[in-house]
Formats: structure tokens, sequence, C-alpha cells
């Protein structure tokens, strides 16, 4: 934050990429509950239709592969390395040392391509685009 106590753009990115990632974590939990607490999908063919496991519903192979890979697991993972990198940035911005710090400008760079991932939300702002 500013000295006027305002948040600047970066930190706004920040707090932008940090409500998505809980966004991401509740949903990714809230699939694991809907599915009696399996996080990692995997592929079963029955019959040459395929499905990932507790989906009912039957899928074309490559579907239900595309569906497996992006289990509640791996949704999670990836909540944990943005929170890492958002950690990264708070450390970095604390010990930097004059106003235009390489490390922070590079992860400043990370979340604002990471932040594209929601560049159709309704609080993501253009000025963040890379």
């Amino acid at each position: 934050m500013s000295e006027t106590g305002e948040m600047s753009t970066t930190d706004e990115i920040a707090a932008f990429y940090a409500a998505r990632l809980g966004e991401e974590e509740a949903a990714a939990k809230g699939m694991v509950a809907a599915f009696d607490g399996v996080a990692e999908w995997v592929i079963q063919e029955n019959g040459g239709e395929f499905a990932t496991e507790g989906v009912a519903d039957a899928w074309r192979e490559d579907a239900a592969s595309w569906i497996a890979r992006h289990d509640p697991a791996r949704a999670l993972r990836k909540v944990r390395a943005g929170r890492k990198l958002i950690l990264r940035y708070q450390v970095a911005m604390g010990v930097r040392e004059e106003d235009h710090d390489p490390t922070v400008t590079a992860l400043v760079g990370q979340m604002r391509d990471e932040a594209t991932i929601w560049e159709d939300h309704p609080e993501y702002k253009e000025l963040w685009r890379p």
C-alpha cells in the first residue's frame, strides 16, 4: 500500500489473484465433497465408453482424459502454487532496496500473466494486461 493508504496497481493485482485463487479452492473442495471425497479423478473404460471416476455421464475418451487431468487435486495444487507466487511478491516488496527491483518486476509480470486466466471476470482491469 502507498503512504496514503491506497493500493498500488501491483497490490491490486495480487489481491485480485488471491481472491480468484480462493474461489478456485472453494470450487475444487466443493467438487471433492460432491464426489465423496475423491479429489484425484481417473479415466475408466466400460465397453468403449469412458468416464471419470465418480462422474456418471459417459464421455468421449479425449473429454474424459481432459476432465481427469483437471481434477480437484490439480486445481488445489495450482492454488498452492499461486499463493506461493503472491507470498514471494510480498516478501520481495518488503526487502526491495530500490523502486525498480528486477525481482519484484519479474514477480509482478508473472502475476499479470496468471491474472489473465480471469480476464473475463468483472473485476479484472485491462491495465493489468501484460
